[in-house]
C-alpha cells in the first residue's frame, strides 16, 4: 500500500489491488450496503440532501469510493488550488494523487492491451452534482481533456430548498451545463429485472451492488420484487418489503430526473430566446443565466440541437474506447458490443 500526497491509501500495483482489496485501486471499502443494513452506505439512509455517495471506476477499473462530509480537501485543478468536503471533491483530490503513483501506469498498461487508447471514467453517484461541484467538475474536464467522463445519476439534488425550492431549477441546469462541457450523463439504473443480483462487472471485477443485491440469491425473491401484478396472495417478507419500497422510489427518482433534464432544456431555451433579444428577465432567470455563464455556457453559441440529441439518445461511451481487461478473466476478442446502452457498459 502507498499513500498519495493527501494521505490517500493505494494499491501498490494491480497485483496488490486484486490479493488485497478485490481489485480496488483506492484501498478500502468500495461495496454499498444492503437496504435492511444501517449506516452511511445503506441507501435507504442516503434519502437525506446532504448524503451523497460516489462510486467511481477508471477505464472500467475500480477505483474507489467517496462520500460528502470526509475532512476538506484541498488539491489542484489545473494550477487552481481549490478546496470542498463533497464526494466529488474527494474524487478529484484522489485523482491528483493517482497521477503520480505506479498504480496509474500499472492500469493503464493494462489497458493498453485492450482496444485503443481513450481513457475514461465513470462516476455513480446518487445525487446530481451541486452549484459548486458542478463547477469543479467543469474545470477538472477542461484541465483533462484526454478524458472522457461520464456520469450515472440517482437522482436530482434539490438543495436545501428541498423539491420545491430553487435547487431544483438550478440543479436540473447543472445537468445541462455538464452535458454541453462534454460529460455523458445518464440515469443509474440500480434494479434490473433481467439481471437484478450483481456479483461482478462484465471485466470480472467485483460488483458496488453486490451487498445490496443479495437478497436476489433466492430467485423467489426476484419474482415477488419485480411483479407487475398486484397479486394478493404475493406475501413479501420484511426484507422484501423495503425493496420494494426502495425499488418504487427509484423508479419515480428515475422519472424525476429525466423530466427535469428536459425542463432544464426548456429553460435554456427560453432565457436563450430572452437574452437575444434583450427581453426583461425576472429575477430569479437573471440568477439562472448568470450561473450558465459562469459556468462558460455561451448563450451566443450554444448548441441546443446537440443538446436535444444527448437527451434524447442512449449514449454509448463505450462502443469504440479502450477496454481494461483483467488477467484471466476475459479477453477483447470475446467482448462484444450491443446496441443496449446497459449491457455494453463495461463497469455495469
Amino acid at each position: 500500500m502507498k499513500l498519495g500526497k493527501h494521505l490517500t491509501p493505494f494499491a501498490d500495483d494491480m497485483v496488490d489491488a486484486a490479493k488485497n482489496n478485490n481489485g480496488v485501486l483506492i484501498m478500502g471499502n468500495y461495496l454499498l450496503s444492503s437496504v435492511t443494513d444501517g449506516g452511511t452506505l445503506n441507501p435507504l439512509t442516503m434519502d437525506t440532501e446532504n448524503s451523497v455517495v460516489c462510486v467511481v471506476k477508471y477505464r472500467g477499473i475500480p477505483f474507489g469510493l467517496f462520500q460528502n462530509g470526509q475532512l476538506e480537501k484541498s488539491y489542484k485543478i489545473g494550477d487552481e488550488t481549490v478546496t470542498g468536503t463533497h464526494a466529488e471533491d474527494c474524487f478529484m483530490s484522489a485523482w491528483e494523487e493517482f497521477q503520480e503513483l505506479t498504480v496509474l501506469r500499472d492500469s493503464a498498461d493494462l489497458a493498453a492491451a485492450g482496444r485503443g487508447q481513450q481513457l475514461f471514467i465513470t462516476l455513480k453517484i446518487n445525487k446530481s452534482p451541486c452549484i459548486e461541484c458542478t463547477a469543479k467538475l467543469i474545470k477538472f474536464k477542461k484541465a483533462n481533456p484526454h478524458v472522457s467522463i461520464r456520469l450515472k445519476i440517482l437522482q436530482l439534488y434539490y438543495g436545501s430548498g428541498g423539491t420545491k425550492g430553487v435547487g431544483s431549477l438550478t440543479n436540473r441546469l447543472s445537468i445541462l451545463a455538464l452535458m454541453s462541457s462534454g460529460f455523458y450523463i445518464k440515469e443509474w439504473v440500480i434494479f434490473k429485472k433481467a439481471n437484478p443480483r450483481r456479483e461482478q462487472t462484465k471485466l470480472g471485477y467485483i460488483h458496488e451492488l453486490r451487498n445490496m443485491t443479495a437478497i436476489f440469491l433466492d430467485n423467489t425473491a426476484s419474482k415477488k420484487i419485480f411483479s407487475d401484478e398486484d397479486d394478493q396472495e404475493i406475501v413479501l417478507n420484511e426484507t422484501e418489503l423495503k425493496y420494494l419500497t426502495f425499488r418504487r422510489k427509484l423508479a419515480g427518482d428515475t422519472i424525476t430526473l429525466s423530466e427535469q433534464k428536459w425542463q432544464a432544456l426548456e429553460d435554456i431555451r427560453s432565457l436563450g430566446e430572452k437574452y437575444r433579444k434583450k427581453s426583461e428577465m425576472t429575477e430569479a432567470e437573471q440568477k439562472r443565466h448568470q450561473y450558465l455563464v459562469d459556468l462558460g455556457f455561451d448563450f451566443e453559441d450554444v448548441n441546443l440541437e446537440m443538446l436535444h440529441r444527448r437527451l434524447i439518445t442512449s449514449f454509448n461511451l463505450y462502443k469504440h474506447v479502450n477496454i481494461a481487461v483483467p488477467t484471466g478473466l476475459i479477453s477483447a476478442d470475446d467482448y462484444s458490443s450491443s446496441e443496449d446502452d446497459d449491457s455494453i457498459s463495461v463497469d455495469d
